[in-house]
């Protein structure tokens, strides 16, 4: 089974859909604003059917839930590259984190899933191949999960190199004002 994800994979806030290959609307996300990240997977009427739930204590990492109980838990691992670890079927998620090319393995090291760049209609757009039907959700649900650990990542590297820049301003100041 075959989907497409409407929106550039690094924008959650707002809301996208999911499609089939026909162009109909299987799935809609919703990012929610909080603390932690959240986001809704809701069929085509609106409906919830899971959610993928942001921990910051310990460590941060993603929970799954489907029709409000856990069904896994996502962690990246590693400084370099992107290798993430799901807890869910003996899953594993790898690949390339800019090219956004990556397939979740399953415990017997087969593709349970691939997602990468495609054109759908003229545009450039995320597709993703689940080889059991069954799997697409939770699919879905790791592959939100592992986009937004990725970006959380990034979020923090900038915030530190923006702090960094800030210290060496403000020492830069106290330096001048000594020399005068």
């Amino acid at each position: 089974m075959k989907v497409f994800f409407d929106k550039r994979l690094s924008a959650w806030l707002d809301r996208f859909a999911i499609r089939d290959e026909s162009g109909e609307i299987l799935f809609k996300v919703k990012g929610v604003m909080a603390l932690a990240q959240k986001f809704l997977l809701l069929d085509a009427e609106g409906n919830e059917i899971g959610v993928v739930q942001e921990t910051l204590m310990p460590g941060t990492h993603f929970h799954l839930i489907c029709n409000g109980e856990k069904i896994g838990k996502v962690d990246k691992k590693g400084f370099f590259g992107s290798h993430y670890e799901v807890e869910y079927k003996g899953w594993q998620l790898k690949g390339d984190t800019i090219p956004w090319n990556y397939w979740i393995s399953d415990a017997e090291g087969q593709a349970a899933a691939v997602l990468s760049r495609t054109m759908l209609s003229g545009r450039e757009t995320y597709g993703m191949e689940v080889t059991n039907p069954e799997d697409l959700i939770p699919a879905i649900m790791v592959v939100l999960a592992a986009d937004s650990q990725r970006c959380t990542s990034g979020r923090r590297d900038m915030k530190k190199e923006m702090m960094q820049s800030l210290e060496k301003e403000k020492a830069e100041r106290r330096a001048s004002k000594k020399r005068r």
